[in-house]
């Protein structure tokens, strides 16, 4: 804006509205506040002053312009956009406030708008370069590249050096992938300023784009020796090395960004990015917290808080960050795209497949959309539809890897295999390196028993070799396993990468007996990695899928320190896979726990006792109403008595023999406990059957009119509750025992199968759906106790939703690959999990109760229905096979129970 113009205005604007010069000064100093607290993102505090000097000075068009710039920032593009057309009809030849409308609709991605402006503008000033420049730039964004480059030469003619605009064009050329000319004006730059820093970081970001690294990495450390604090350079250079994986140096790099301004949104964003590739979520989130706190409206900021979030499994706080995005933004596509992508994990499909349309519909072409659309149609069964939408999205790029992968992988789930393996080669012709192809094709040759194909058709790849040697372990071919990763030039991998190999080789020679090469190979990763501890847990987790209480696993999990983000995860491998004397060595060499043991008996024995009790009373009270009718009665009094002495001279004897022996002693110690609640469950359930059976001849001589005959009636319901919380003691003992035998999946949920529901009239009304994707698996394991755990499940279900007469249940199973939070998700082949998943649409577990559930003798139905011991057995049976149980659901949407069972080592794919 001209300072004529500028004064034009003023004085248009005094005249008009009569300002007086105080009131003048007093709407310009609100405007100096508001703009420096929009400049450190105070933009509510900002806004607020903004419209009081606009109260006092409606129609300034500087303050208008300014005021626009902060409903922008703060995601208000549609009310900053009438604020910018304001500003035109107060200034039409403003080229400053074209300047910034234009900014605001880039960030709206309104393009056709953008260009009548840049138009508008050429036609003021007809040679502005830059007014052209940044016209070609927008173009390149828009995807008008013919447009963009007409309009960067038409800009070199006016003036052929001019830095700026030769590397905005070199940028728009990487965009093209026209790397060669792209190239030639980066050096032509260099040649005019070989030290200028925005040259030479466009120029490292481009040559990691097409993966020159090296060369990129020397560019970049040339910029920071001219300007060791430049926040782009140190971003961009640090993002590159995360693509590298050398997270140690990204991490130093974002750090020293967060020292210069510890709220830069970009840095925030992409250093929290980067933690959780590192699967450090915590830290990540930290951050995202944090830039939200002076960016709360940023949506690249929301969107990959949200995509981190559901990674977590945090479905809620997810979602809660994708509505605030769509809030800023209903239209924008790739939140759409990441809420609708969460949401079919979740099982969600219709809101899901709701957001797909409202995508298509903003973008009809949008590769991705379509792409991720056709996704979860397949997830949903609807083959017919995908297909469609994978080759509506082929017709409009037919080069677009992901897309090949994920429909060649879709026809495999068909069994088109033909098709499948052209799809995946065309995709390598484009990419031969990409991971999600060459893992998919090589599932795809294995399931067609044709996956040595692969290999042949990249024998020099070595993510190709990887996977025939996993693929060859996974057979029992240990030695060609072997032979196909001893033929990697690990000197030409990627350091993480060849750690990868290093750790697969370590973990063939500890199967092949070779315990030495094994350690040395582990060591050698151990010691080249930038996070050793993370190492450590890849290392330990091989040996432990071969050997599920190898001790050498174990000395490598302790030695991560209880200070490193890694602990955590080592003490849930150790409490999975140690065999409870390790785990009684490690977690409690002291009293604590055969305390806790003791304490969980002692507490049955209490609840036996108080059952007993009641009978005695029951007894009693019939002795003294029938004395001399009936001899039957004194006996029963009698057998009370010696049961409940019984009891306690065994519990004596237990509590003798546990005090001569050292707490260390585990074994000894759970021997006497569990023996003393064998033999004393086994004594009290055969005198309550004499009993009973005492009892029961006894009311042969009584009618129903008899006035005592209630009372034995009574006294057989309280037999029964007595035989309950027996039976609950015998349940705790022998969860310790795990009786292994090989059956089929589905045998597990047979009893839930229509045809036997006739059998179970408590089932009667409630929907139950059964899900097995993984039938026909082999499962070695103890069959009873897990149908008991689902068993137990069910009766849960229908206990706390009694009333519910639209209860639904569904059960689902598939076998799954080293699922999250159980095993590294990233050593392929490494363990196999048989995964059962309950869910019902009941009244769900509150938050606060969601550990309290599997603790001893809690319980959360009415009416003290049950011990509370059902989830706390099933969590020590579970464990006992090196599973786990958790419940995930949401209160009020019903249970989700999550269950991971290993499969043994010889299933292991």
């Amino acid at each position: 804006m001209t300072s004529s113009t500028s004064q034009g205005a003023n004085k248009r604007n005094a005249s008009s509205e009569v300002i007086t010069s105080s009131d003048l000064a007093k709407a310009r100093e609100l405007s100096k506040k508001a703009r420096d607290l929009a400049k450190v993102g105070k933009l509510e505090e900002a806004i607020a002053l903004f419209e009081e000097a606009l109260a006092i000075y409606p129609n300034n068009a500087e303050i208008i312009a300014d005021y626009a710039k902060a409903m922008r920032d703060a995601g208000k593009h549609s009310i900053a956009g009438e604020l910018f057309e304001k500003c035109l009809k107060l200034e039409p030849d403003s080229i400053k406030n074209i300047f910034s409308y234009i900014k605001s609709l880039n960030n709206q991605k309104n393009f056709a708008r953008v260009f009548e402006l840049f138009d508008y503008g050429l036609k003021l000033e007809p040679n502005n370069i830059i007014l052209m420049s940044a016209y070609g730039r927008a173009a390149a964004m828009s995807g008008a590249y013919k447009k963009s480059n007409e309009l960067f030469e038409q800009c070199l003619r006016f003036s052929k050096n001019n830095i700026p605009t030769l590397n905005s064009y070199a940028n728009a050329l990487v965009e093209q992938e026209k790397y060669q000319r792209a190239f030639e004006l980066f050096e032509y730059s260099l040649q005019l300023d070989r030290n200028h820093v925005r040259t030479l970081t466009c120029y490292a970001n481009a040559l990691v784009r097409q993966g020159q690294y090296q060369r990129a990495s020397e560019l970049f450390e040339q910029c920071l020796k001219l300007d060791g604090n430049d926040i782009r350079t140190l971003t961009s250079y640090a993002n590159e090395l995360v693509r590298q994986e050398q997270y140690q140096r990204s991490n130093e790099l974002f750090e020293q960004c967060l020292k210069l301004d510890r709220n830069n949104v970009h840095t925030l964003t992409s250093y929290s990015n980067a933690l959780v590739q590192q699967e450090q979520y915590q830290r990540a989130f930290e951050l995202f917290e944090q830039c939200l706190q002076s960016h709360k409206n940023n949506i690249p900021t929301l969107n990959s808080y949200a995509n981190a979030l559901v990674q977590q499994e945090q479905y809620q706080r997810a979602f809660e960050l994708f509505e605030h995005s769509l809030q800023l933004d209903g239209n924008h596509v790739p939140t759409l795209n990441s809420y609708a992508n969460a949401l079919v994990q979740q099982g969600q499909y219709q809101r899901a497949f709701e957001l797909f349309e409202h995508s298509l519909q903003l973008d009809g072409n949008d590769v991705r959309t379509l792409t991720c659309y056709a996704n979860a149609s397949v997830q949903q069964g609807q083959y017919q539809r995908a297909f469609e939408l994978f080759e509506r999205s082929l017709k409009l790029d037919g080069n677009h890897v992901r897309t090949l992968t994920y429909y060649a992988n879709a026809l495999v789930q068909q069994g088109q295999y033909q098709h499948a393996f052209e799809l995946f080669e065309h995709s390598l012709q484009l990419d031969g390196n990409d991971v999600h192809t060459l893992t998919f094709y090589a599932n795809a040759l294995e399931q067609s028993s044709s996956w040595q194909r692969l290999i042949e058709l990249r024998p020099d790849n070595s993510y190709a070799r990887l996977q025939y040697a996993q693929q060859l372990e996974a057979k029992g071919d240990l030695k060609k396993a072997l032979t196909q990763l001893l033929s990697i030039d690990l000197s030409s991998q990627k350091p993480y990468h060849a750690n990868i190999i290093r750790l697969n080789l370590g973990r063939l020679y500890y199967r092949l007996g070779q315990a030495d090469l094994g350690k040395q190979f582990f060591d050698e990763a151990i010691t080249n990695s930038d996070e050793q501890d993370k190492t450590i847990l890849y290392a330990a987790r091989s040996l432990l899928a071969t050997n599920p209480n190898s001790q050498e696993a174990i000395n490598l999990l302790l030695k991560i320190q209880e200070d490193s983000p890694r602990y955590a995860e080592a003490m849930k491998a150790i409490a999975l896979n140690a065999d409870a004397e390790t785990s009684y060595e490690l977690f409690g060499a002291d009293e604590e726990q055969i305390d806790d043991i003791e304490m969980l008996y002692r507490a049955m024995y209490h609840k036996i006792g108080n059952e007993i009790a009641v009978l005695r009373s029951i007894s009693n009270r019939l002795l003294r109403r029938m004395q001399g009718e009936h001899p039957l009665v004194k006996e029963i009094v009698n057998d009370f008595e010696k049961l409940q002495q019984g009891i306690a001279s065994q519990r004596a004897n237990e509590k003798a023999a546990i005090a001569g022996i050292a707490p260390s002693n585990y074994k000894q110690l759970i021997e006497i406990v569990s023996k003393t609640a064998h033999d004393i469950s086994d004594e009290v359930n055969n005198q309550l059957a004499v009993i009973e059976s005492k009892t029961r001849r006894a009311m042969r001589k009584l009618t129903a009119e008899d006035q005592q005959y209630q009372q034995f009636e009574k006294l057989i319901l309280q037999l029964k509750i007595t035989q309950k919380a027996i039976n609950d003691l015998k349940s705790i003992n022998e969860g310790k025992t795990i009786r292994r035998n090989h059956f089929l999946v589905h045998q597990l949920f047979e009893k839930w199968e229509p045809a036997n529901w006739t059998s179970q009239p408590r089932i009667d009304g409630v929907r139950i759906r059964l899900d097995i994707r993984n039938p026909d698996s082999e499962f070695d394991g103890d069959e009873e106790k897990i149908k008991s755990i689902l068993n137990e499940l069910v009766e849960n279900s229908l206990k706390h939703n009694h009333g519910n007469s639209n209860l639904s249940i569904r059960m689902y199973s598939s076998d799954l690959l080293n699922p999250q939070d159980i095993s590294s998700p990233k050593i392929p082949g490494d363990r196999k999990f048989l995964y059962i998943e309950f869910t019902d649409n009941g009244q769900g577990v509150p938050n606060d109760k969601k550990d309290w559930i599997f603790q001893p003798l809690k319980t959360t139905s009415p009416e003290d229905k049950g011990s509370g011991l059902g989830l706390f057995i099933a969590r020590k049976t579970i464990k006992k096979m090196g599973g786990q149980i958790r419940e995930v659901g949401e209160a009020g949407k019903g249970v989700r129970f999550q269950i991971y069972l290993p499969y043994l080592s010889s299933n292991a794919l």
